[in-house]
């Protein structure tokens, strides 16, 4: 598992690249864009469902606010199992444990080497009188990221 913090100026870089627009020039060489009709989404996003959601809660109106986590899940090298299924799994557990509402997207890609998952999750929390904020640091503080590894 891999977590990236996104700022508002890096989400339509991040969307276009797990879109993966088969006109476009890749640097990365183990993309085999053969195989990349077997990618698909679970859970469709966009820019304006991201700024949606986030416009809903509290937040900093400032630029170096994070307004997405970006979490990239590989099939582990010993899973014998159905790894649509397993995705589909994942997702579903990410969606319990943020909220389905903070879920940006879900998108699984077949053309690399490593089949993996990009699921982006919109880092929003309670504040102490009940409110929703947007807060990256704390839904993905130190804690939070041992359980889910």
């Amino acid at each position: 598992m891999h977590i990236t913090k996104f700022k508002s100026n890096q989400i339509g870089q991040v969307l276009k690249h797990i879109e993966r627009p088969l006109d476009r020039n890749y640097g990365n060489k183990n993309i085999d864009l053969d195989k990349t009709k077997d990618n698909y989404t679970l859970i469709d996003g966009n820019i304006d469902k991201i700024n949606d959601r986030v416009n809903e809660v509290k937040h900093l109106n400032r630029a170096d606010v994070v307004k997405l986590v970006g979490v990239v899940i590989t099939i582990p090298k010993d899973y014998n199992g159905d790894k649509n299924k397993f995705f589909e799994k994942t997702a579903s557990v990410f969606e319990e444990r943020y909220g389905k509402d903070n879920i940006a997207y879900a998108t699984v890609h077949f053309d690399e080497k490593t089949p993996h998952m990009h699921l982006g999750v919109i880092p929003i929390t309670k504040d102490k009188d009940g409110h929703e904020k947007l807060c990256a640091k704390e839904v993905f503080n130190r804690t939070e990221l041992q359980k889910m590894h």
